[in-house]
């Protein structure tokens, strides 16, 4: 595939905010797509906040312009691929209201 784009995006931003469908978004919208006739979205990476905003755009750029183009969305499992995959970052931190005690009102 000669014309390939690959786009690296964080998923969490320095404060573990998850920002992963902003900046999916952001990355898509600087897509040159004239001429084009196919998109491939791999979502075997992505999360659902991540490929459906990507998708929804893509669509949506195809509906839009002055040549249509077909969108292609595919999935790729492994199993013990998955299994061997590890945490590169902690993991977000819940906020204090989440460990907060029940209280009932007098």
């Amino acid at each position: 595939m000669p014309d390939v784009e690959l786009h690296e995006v964080s998923v969490f931003a320095e404060d573990e905010a998850v920002v992963l469908g902003d900046n999916v978004l952001r990355a898509a919208r600087t897509l040159v797509l004239d001429g084009v006739t196919d998109v491939v979205v791999d979502w075997s990476a992505l999360s659902i906040g991540g490929a459906f905003p990507l998708v929804k755009l893509l669509l949506a750029r195809s509906d839009q312009g002055n040549t249509p183009f077909n969108v292609h969305v595919m999935v790729v499992a492994s199993s013990p691929l998955d299994r061997t995959i590890t945490r590169l970052v902690k993991a977000p931190r819940s906020s204090g209201a989440m460990r907060a005690p029940w209280r009932t009102r007098p």
